[in-house]
């Protein structure tokens, strides 16, 4: 990949912020190819933002990027425990609908309780809703456990988990043969 500018020192905010904006703006106008240029280092040099929307060009397969669901997690889970809400909203979906990770509906409404700290929209207006699917007990403690918890330094694989929740979608999985990324 050829890059046709030369990028600022990563340190600089400012900078990474600017590059940015002009990459989102050529991705929003299908200029995928160009967008992509100018996000790759940032995402490499560890901008969230970046991250997040390279981890959402694998998901759909965008560019000259293929589609892979498994990159796709790595990315946004990069993004994800940098603190970016949106990604953080995005990990939540994936352990919501058990693609391309194993259904979680704990891990699901942990990443939503993050992403909702840190202000996304979407994640504060479905709170509620995925509370209610959780039984109390398991509720209070990703509740419990989110006060203390650092998606940077914290694997949330390390919480308790209920095993009869993800137990049908592992079942199908083994009939199936699929197998979902096992980043997360």
């Amino acid at each position: 990949m050829f890059l046709l500018f030369a990028p600022p020192a990563w340190g600089d905010e400012d900078a990474q912020a600017q590059v940015f904006a002009e990459a989102r703006e050529l991705y929003s106008n299908l200029h995928y190819e160009q967008a992509l240029q100018l996000l790759w280092p940032l995402a490499e040099a560890g901008y969230p933002p970046a991250q997040q929307l390279i981890g959402y060009t694998y998901i759909f397969g965008n560019g000259n990027v293929p589609s892979d669901q498994c990159l796709a997690v790595e990315w946004m889970e990069k993004a994800a425990r940098a603190g970016d809400a949106r990604a953080q909203w995005y990990i939540a979906s994936f352990y919501k609908i058990g693609a391309p990770v194993w259904p979680d509906k704990g891990l699901h409404y942990l990443w939503l309780l993050e992403s909702a700290k840190n202000g996304y929209e979407e994640s504060i207006r479905t709170l509620d809703q995925a509370a209610a699917q959780l039984p109390e007990f398991q509720r209070k403690k990703m509740e419990e456990y989110a006060k203390s918890w650092n998606p940077q330094t914290d694997s949330p694989i390390t919480i308790l988990r209920m095993p009869y929740i993800p137990v049908i979608s592992h079942i199908f999985f083994v009939f199936t043969g699929a197998v979902p990324c096992s980043g997360l």
